[in-house]
């Protein structure tokens, strides 16, 4: 579970943190335009600014700091192979709930050290 929890928070972060200069913008969603006022307020230097040593503390301390309920689902890691390479999926689903479900899937764009 903690892995997901990680990947969720690094997915907020990622999605967010090069928008802190957003704060304030029309048309972005309250929670987000929470966290980016808050990333605004911290006076820190960007990311791009720091070591890959810093860098690496910050997101383990902004994961570290939000609290996320997995209770009721279920985890799974899985692997495909697509033009010959191995892909490793994580799914995660409702708990105790069978058939045909939506999907939401979110790709990493890379570029964290």
């Amino acid at each position: 579970m903690n892995i997901v929890k990680k990947t969720l928070t690094a997915s907020l972060l990622a999605l967010s943190i090069g928008n802190a200069f957003a704060a304030g913008s029309p048309g972005v969603e309250h929670n987000t335009q929470a966290f980016l006022e808050a990333l605004a307020a911290g006076g820190g230097k960007p990311l791009e600014q720091l070591s890959p040593k810093d860098a690496r503390a910050v997101l383990t301390g902004a994961q570290a700091s939000v609290k996320v309920d997995l209770s009721g689902v279920e985890v799974s890691d899985r692997a495909i192979k697509v033009d010959g390479q191995t892909l490793n999926l994580k799914v995660v689903r409702p708990a105790k709930v069978n058939g045909e479900l939506p999907v939401f899937m979110f790709f990493h764009g890379g570029g964290w050290v």
